[in-house]
């Protein structure tokens, strides 16, 4: 079901995105976020990871960040890869990427993509990270 899942909301954030095993994830410590712009309504987010979990890392910090803020449903823009980390400090290592996107709160965005409701992804993330409790 995880697969399932998190296979379709790749297919459906990126055409050179595919559903991967994801049992041999690295070490979350390793891998990083960072929120900007908050708002009310939304957030800016920009996440480091290994390319083939980058996808599914960075929905699950969205999301995980949305539950906090106390949202039901989220819509994610259209992710952009593979752009320069925001802070000047960070690298990233070969054979990782960033994404950065917006995550709107409790509403549908038109231009948007996904729109995904928090409980059922939440659980989805639970489950395949350790870092999500």
């Amino acid at each position: 079901m995880k697969k399932m899942l998190f296979g379709f909301i790749l297919l459906t954030l990126s055409s050179f995105a595919t559903a991967e095993d994801t049992s041999q994830q690295p070490l979350a410590e390793s891998m990083s976020v960072s929120f900007f712009n908050m708002e009310d309504d939304l957030f800016s987010f920009q996440a480091i990871a290994p390319t083939e979990v980058i996808l599914e890392y960075a929905i699950c910090k969205a999301v995980w960040f949305a539950e906090k803020k106390q949202a039901t449903t989220i819509s994610l823009s259209n992710p952009i890869f593979n752009s320069v980390p925001k802070e000047p400090e960070t690298s990233v290592p070969n054979g990782w990427a960033t994404v950065d996107a917006i995550v709107y709160l409790n509403e549908q965005c038109p231009s948007c993509r996904l729109f995904l409701k928090i409980p059922e992804i939440a659980e989805e993330c639970r489950s395949g990270w350790d870092w999500y409790l």
